[in-house]
C-alpha cells in the first residue's frame, strides 16, 4: 500500500507541474468592439493594472477577459455562492441597436490568447444573438477544432477552464442604504478552518478590523434581489452591517481570495490556476490601504498561482505599481504591469515607460517633459559626481519623480565643501538648486536649509568619510574581514573576481607609482590621484556600485532627504514666480 502511495505522489507531482493555463493577451480586430479596434494587450503573469479615462473602454475590456473562462459545472462553487466564471452579459448591457452585427464578415472580433501547458490556445469571441437568451458571446477556439493539452481538455465552442471571479461595483453597494428587509446575513460555516482564517488576517493587514481571536467567527453577508454577497471577520465595536465602504470592498476581495483558496485545495492536482478581474479595484480605500492591497495581492497571487486583472483611477496606485516595476529592467522578466488606454476615438496604447506620461494623460495636460527644468544637484568634485550617480540608479531616480514630479541632474562645480554651502546666500537661484555635500562634512557646519544634503556614510569606517577613503578603507575591509560587505561580494563573485583582484588592482601601488608620503584620508590632492589612476579598476570590479547595496539603509534615507529637498526647492520656485509677477506689476 504504502508503495502505491508513493507512486501516486509523485504521479500527482508531475500533473501539479503540467496544470497551468494562463492568458497572455487580448486581441481586437481592425473593426472595433465599440471604441476597442486594432489593439493588442498583453497580460501580465502576475497583476495587470488597467487605467486610463472614463470612457474609453476600461469595463468593456475587463467584461470582456473574464466572459472568457471559468469552471461551468461542478461541485467548485466560489463563497460567493456560483461557479468561478465570469458571463459577459452579466457585467454590461449588450446592445441590438448598438453592439450586434448579424454579417459575419461585418462583425468585430476579440482574440484572447492563452498557454495551456506551453500549448498555445486562442479564443475567438463575437456577438451572436441565441433564441431564448438573448444577445451573447460564445468563446470559441481558432482554429474550431478541441484542444488537448496535457489533462486540460479546451473545447471548440466554451469557455477556457480556467477558474474566473469577477469583481464589480455591486461590491461597493452602501449596506447602510439598503431597503429595510433586504440585508440579510448568518455565520458562516466551513469544513476548512483555514479558509476563515485566511478572511480574517488578510483583512487585517490591509486595515485592521481591531478584533483578536484565534478562530475567527466569519459572516456571511448578502443583499436579497442583488448579487452583492461577501464574508466578513469579526470587527470590534460593530457588526458587518456598519462596516465603510473599504472594507465592504475589502471583504469582497478576500471572499474572492479566499474561494480560489478552497478550489485549489478542492481540485488539487487538477487546479490549472486562477483569473481575478476586478474593476475600480481602489475605490473606497486610503492610500496606503491602497499600496498595501497590491503588496499584498502580489503575494497571494504568487501562493494561488492567480493572474489578476484590475482597472484604477488612482494616481497613488498607478505610481506604486510603475515604482515596482520599474525595479525590474528586464520587460521580460516583470511579473507586473500597466496597460494605459489613452482617448479619444479610436483609443490607443499609452507608452507608459515613464510615470509623468501617465501622469499627464490623467489630467489631459500637455507633456511637461520638454517644459519643466531638471531640479540641478550641485556637488563638490568628480568623484563625488560619480558616488551620486551610482546611487541614483533608475529605480531610484523614478522614485523620486514620481514623489516630485520633477527630474533631476547632477553637476560638479569644482569648489570646496565651504564655498559651496555659501553659494545659497549669495543668490536667490542657489535657493532653487540641491547642494550635496561629502559624507565627512560636520552636522554642525551645514547651515539650517532643507537643499543641502550629505552624502550616505559607510558606519563600517571610522576613517574620514569621502568618497575615496570610503573606496580604500571598504577595499582593506574586503581583504581582511571576510564577513563583510556581502553585497560587494556577490558582485566579485558574479564576474569570477576575489579579492585579490582588489589587493593588486586597488591596494597596491599602480605602475610607476611611488609610495606616497600622506595617506589617502589624510590629503585631498593624493586622495585624488589615489582614486583617479585606480578608476577603471574600481569601475570594473563595481565596488562602488556594491558599496551602494551594502549601503541600503543609509541610501534610502538619503533618496528621502533628495525628496524632501526637491519639494522645498519647488515651495522656492514658487515664492520667487510670484515675486517676479507682483514686481512687474
Amino acid at each position: 500500500m504504502a508503495t502505491k502511495t508513493n507512486k501516486k505522489t509523485v504521479s500527482e507531482v508531475s500533473k501539479k507541474i503540467l496544470n497551468r493555463i494562463q492568458l497572455t493577451s487580448i486581441n481586437f480586430s481592425e473593426i472595433p468592439f465599440r471604441k476597442l479596434g486594432s489593439l493588442k494587450i498583453n497580460i501580465a503573469p502576475r497583476f495587470t493594472l488597467i487605467a486610463g479615462r472614463n470612457g474609453v473602454g476600461k469595463s468593456t475590456l475587463l467584461g470582456l477577459i473574464a466572459n472568457a473562462s471559468g469552471i461551468t459545472r461542478g461541485q467548485n462553487f466560489t463563497f460567493f455562492g456560483k461557479l468561478p466564471q465570469g458571463n459577459l452579459h452579466e457585467i454590461i448591457h449588450l446592445s441590438m441597436e448598438n453592439d450586434y452585427v448579424e454579417n459575419e464578415a461585418e462583425k468585430p472580433n476579440v482574440f484572447l490568447a492563452y498557454v495551456a501547458n506551453d500549448t498555445p490556445v486562442v479564443k475567438k469571441c463575437n456577438i451572436t444573438l441565441r433564441k431564448g437568451s438573448g444577445l451573447r458571446i460564445v468563446p470559441r477556439n481558432e482554429p474550431k477544432t478541441e484542444i488537448v493539452a496535457g489533462d486540460i481538455v479546451i473545447k471548440a465552442a466554451g469557455k477556457v477552464p480556467l477558474p474566473t471571479i469577477y469583481l464589480g461595483m455591486i461590491r461597493m453597494m452602501p449596506v447602510g442604504e439598503t431597503e429595510p428587509g433586504t440585508l440579510e446575513s448568518s455565520a458562516f460555516t466551513t469544513e476548512h478552518i483555514a479558509d476563515a482564517m485566511f478572511i480574517d488576517e488578510f483583512t487585517k493587514r490591509i486595515i485592521h478590523t481591531g478584533s483578536s481571536s484565534e478562530q475567527p467567527e466569519i459572516t456571511n453577508q448578502w443583499v436579497k434581489g442583488t448579487k452583492k454577497r461577501s464574508l466578513h471577520p469579526p470587527y470590534a465595536g460593530y457588526d458587518s452591517k456598519g462596516v465603510s465602504l473599504g472594507q465592504d470592498s475589502l471583504s469582497s476581495i478576500a471572499t474572492a481570495l479566499a474561494s480560489f483558496q478552497k478550489i485549489k485545495t478542492s481540485m488539487g492536482n487538477d487546479y490549472p490556476g486562477g483569473l481575478l478581474v476586478i474593476d475600480e479595484i481602489d475605490a473606497g480605500f486610503h492610500p496606503q490601504a491602497q499600496k498595501k492591497l497590491f503588496q499584498e495581492l502580489k503575494t497571494e497571487a504568487r501562493r494561488l498561482d492567480l493572474q489578476i486583472i484590475a482597472t484604477t483611477h488612482s494616481l497613488t496606485l498607478l505610481s506604486e505599481v510603475h515604482f515596482e516595476i520599474s525595479k525590474v529592467p528586464q520587460i521580460s522578466k516583470r511579473e507586473d504591469s500597466i496597460v494605459y488606454l489613452q482617448g479619444g476615438n479610436p483609443v490607443e496604447l499609452l507608452d507608459v515607460t515613464e510615470y509623468q506620461k501617465i501622469h499627464d494623460d490623467m489630467f489631459l495636460r500637455f507633456s511637461s517633459e520638454e517644459k519643466k527644468k531638471p531640479i540641478k544637484i550641485y556637488v563638490e568634485d568628480d568623484e563625488a559626481a560619480l558616488f551620486l550617480k551610482k546611487i541614483l540608479t533608475r529605480t531610484r531616480l523614478n522614485k523620486i519623480q514620481v514623489a516630485t514630479n520633477q527630474r533631476i541632474e547632477v553637476l560638479s562645480c569644482h569648489l570646496g565643501c565651504s564655498n559651496l554651502m555659501a553659494l545659497h546666500k549669495t543668490d536667490d537661484y542657489f535657493k532653487t538648486v540641491i547642494v550635496v555635500v561629502d559624507g565627512d562634512t560636520e552636522s554642525r557646519g551645514i547651515p539650517n536649509v532643507k537643499n543641502i544634503v550629505r552624502l550616505p556614510v559607510d558606519p563600517r569606517l571610522t576613517i574620514k568619510q569621502a568618497p575615496e577613503p570610503i573606496i580604500e578603507g571598504m577595499c582593506q575591509l574586503l581583504v581582511s574581514d571576510q564577513n563583510s560587505y556581502p553585497e560587494t561580494r556577490k558582485l566579485l563573485r558574479a564576474k569570477s573576481y576575489t579579492t585579490d583582484h582588489i589587493q593588486e588592482h586597488v591596494l597596491n601601488l599602480q605602475g610607476n607609482e611611488a609610495k606616497p608620503e600622506k595617506t589617502v584620508a589624510a590629503d585631498r590632492d593624493h586622495a585624488k590621484t589615489w582614486f583617479n589612476r585606480r578608476l577603471e579598476n574600481i569601475n570594473n570590479l563595481r565596488l562602488i556600485e556594491g558599496w551602494v547595496a551594502d549601503n541600503e539603509l543609509n541610501v534610502n534615507l538619503f533618496i528621502d532627504k533628495i525628496v524632501e529637498a526637491v519639494k522645498h526647492i519647488e515651495t522656492q520656485i514658487e515664492s520667487q514666480k510670484k515675486l517676479a509677477k507682483t514686481s512687474m506689476k
